[in-house]
């Protein structure tokens, strides 16, 4: 029942630690997009393509990331019109994954310290067991396992 109850937890907490990854990922997208929009809009405000090229070139990194961040919002937020406003919403969801991951963690390390007990203790009783009685024990669980 350790076992079980273990795995579930960290099964969660793991879960948990995803979402908040995906999270700050997205976060991380968005301000590569406030951050390259302006030069991306100057650029668009040439006419000559020649001086268009020539901006593109001079600021081709963070064309570049404007352009990712872009693609990839696109891809996560297709209903979204505008991603500025997604910060907040992502923001006030982070937190309430941190809390929950807070609150998860010491449950996790419990169960974990209270399997850890009790597959010890289950060492130390098959160690005290005559060698035959080990092997039917072994047996048998593994009996039950199919």
């Amino acid at each position: 029942a350790a076992f079980s109850r273990s795995y579930d937890a960290k099964h969660k907490l793991k879960s948990l630690e995803t979402k908040l990854k995906s999270l700050d990922e997205s976060l991380r997208h968005i301000d590569a997009y406030e951050a390259g929009k302006p030069i991306h809009e100057k650029k668009g405000s040439f006419r000559l393509e020649s001086k268009r090229n020539a901006f593109y070139e001079s600021h081709r990194a963070e064309l570049t990331l404007f352009y990712t961040a872009r693609r990839i919002l696109k891809e996560r937020f297709p209903e979204a019109k505008n991603y500025s406003a997604l910060r907040k919403p992502l923001l006030t969801k982070r937190e309430k994954l941190l809390e929950e991951i807070a609150a998860l963690s010491p449950e996790v390390s419990s169960l974990e310290a209270e399997s850890k007990l009790a597959f010890k203790s289950k060492q130390a009783i098959l160690e005290t067991m005559p060698k035959e009685k080990q092997h039917e024990v072994e047996h048998n669980k593994n009996k039950g396992a199919r």
